[in-house]
């Protein structure tokens, strides 16, 4: 082989790898899905890390698993103390985090589980995912859930009308918040064009570490760069719109602009690090105006140690305890008057 032949060939490889570097440099700046596809497998990292007694609660509650629900493939599970029937309980239902873009409730099956064995039916669903689902398909997942749940038969169904708790961590926190909104506001089901179907009342919501208000984030730490970037990507997998902080898509999935008198009780939490810090304030200041019950855990720094987004999930952190335990105390706090009503 020749000299011209061999430069030829050399040239030919290098411009190759120009071009394939060109390309993944170029593809974010024409579909979301590699940030989408790279963050998936991110939020595949365990986050829950199990109490001291995790051995006797996995001993004293029950599961049923993968009850399929909906299209796609989507499926939900089941949770509850082994020494009731699954219809003895109030239900809360839980919504898992990943940006939109990735998680399963599979990462929450060991916080349900623990949820579960302190007097709770627990329904852990997964819902469509982002790019593929847009919004408000993720909402729309939640009542799909409850209606499904409906339709079950027997004593081996979830029983809503003892109450109802929707729950959800990050994105999930935001689907839960936005789900109750639509369900308590008929005019927001207007302007997103969709229905809600399920029949069931929900008692209260528990929001740990989410996103409610979209203009307020672009105000807050995760609008800085480097971060930016895969914020605006996580937007346009989310929305379908590459310039979606730019258009009404940001009051479209903005949740405290369209509370009501009529939204649920709420529990909120957050760290105080790494995660969502400006979000609370605005929640806290919408649900004072509407006069909504709410309770709200914070950890302020100073005076607290590093709590990063999601840090609930850790039940050996002496403050994962403090919001678990008080997350139940609101639950039982809110339910008090429906299980009177049914055990009389």
């Amino acid at each position: 082989m020749d000299v011209v032949t061999v430069k030829m060939i050399l040239m030919f490889f290098l411009g190759l790898v120009i071009g394939l570097i060109m390309m993944a440099s170029a593809l974010p700046t024409i579909t979301p899905r590699p940030m989408a596809s790279l963050l998936r497998q991110l939020f595949k990292i365990p986050a829950f890390k199990p109490p001291k007694d995790w051995m006797e609660i996995k001993q004293n509650v029950k599961s049923m698993i993968d009850v399929d629900y909906g299209d796609g493939g989507l499926t939900f599970d089941i949770h509850w103390p082994s020494d009731s029937r699954m219809d003895d309980n109030p239900v809360v239902l839980w919504v898992h985090g990943g940006g939109f873009v990735g998680g399963s409730k599979t990462d929450t099956t060991g916080y349900c589980m623990t949820l579960a064995s302190r007097g709770f039916t627990v329904v852990n669903m997964n819902y469509g995912l982002a790019p593929r689902y847009h919004h408000p398909r993720q909402a729309l997942d939640v009542d799909e859930v409850l209606c499904k749940i409906q339709t079950m038969t027997g004593d081996s169904r979830p029983d809503p009308s003892r109450g109802l708790v929707l729950a959800g961590d990050s994105a999930g926190a935001h689907i839960v918040a936005e789900y109750s909104a639509l369900k308590t506001n008929p005019d927001y089901q207007t302007e997103l064009k969709v229905g809600i179907h399920s029949p069931y009342h929900i008692d209260g919501v528990i929001l740990l570490c989410g996103l409610y208000s979209l203009s307020s984030f672009t105000e807050g730490s995760w609008w800085r760069r480097p971060i930016r970037f895969m914020s605006k990507q996580i937007g346009w997998a989310v929305t379908g719109y590459r310039e979606w902080h730019r258009s009404d898509q940001t009051e479209r999935m903005d949740v405290v602009g369209h509370m009501t008198d009529e939204f649920p009780s709420a529990f909120l939490s957050d760290g105080n690090w790494w995660t969502f810090d400006n979000q609370l304030a605005v929640v806290e200041s919408v649900l004072q105006d509407h006069k909504i019950y709410h309770e709200i855990v914070k950890f302020p720094r100073p005076g607290h140690r590093r709590l990063p987004h999601e840090f609930q999930f850790d039940l050996t952190r002496p403050e994962s305890l403090v919001v678990f335990d008080e997350m139940v105390g609101f639950c039982d706090k809110i339910l008090a008057d429906r299980r009177e009503d049914m055990e009389s």
